[in-house]
């Protein structure tokens, strides 16, 4: 990874020779589009790491865990628990069922 003296802008190139664009600031790390393969590794390091969620703009958040939900908005009810993997998050974003541990989530 590489990232600006500010540590706003990174780009991350994975061993493959793919790039994506990211943006980190205090609340989320932004990334507008999702080259295959190892790059979804490097988000689901980043994820797990961080104790994050994926948040998607056409889909339901993923969780790490069920305990992380209490940290959504209350409108992100459908929120589904996964196992976080590389495969996982590219199979979500492709629109592809995974066939890791998945829970949609439950009403409040």
């Amino acid at each position: 990874m590489a990232a600006d003296e500010d540590f706003g802008d990174v780009l991350i190139r994975t061993a493959e020779g793919y790039e994506a664009q990211a943006d980190f600031n205090g609340v989320c790390i932004a990334v507008g589009r999702f080259p295959p393969g190892q790059f979804f590794d490097i988000v689901a390091e980043l994820v797990d790491r961080l104790r994050a969620a994926v948040i998607l703009t056409d889909r339901p958040p993923l969780l790490r865990d069920e305990a992380d939900r209490i940290h959504l908005p209350g409108d992100a009810e459908d929120a589904v628990v996964v196992e976080i993997t590389g495969a996982a998050i590219e199979n979500f974003v492709s629109g592809i069922p995974t066939r890791t541990r998945c829970r949609p989530g439950r009403p409040r």
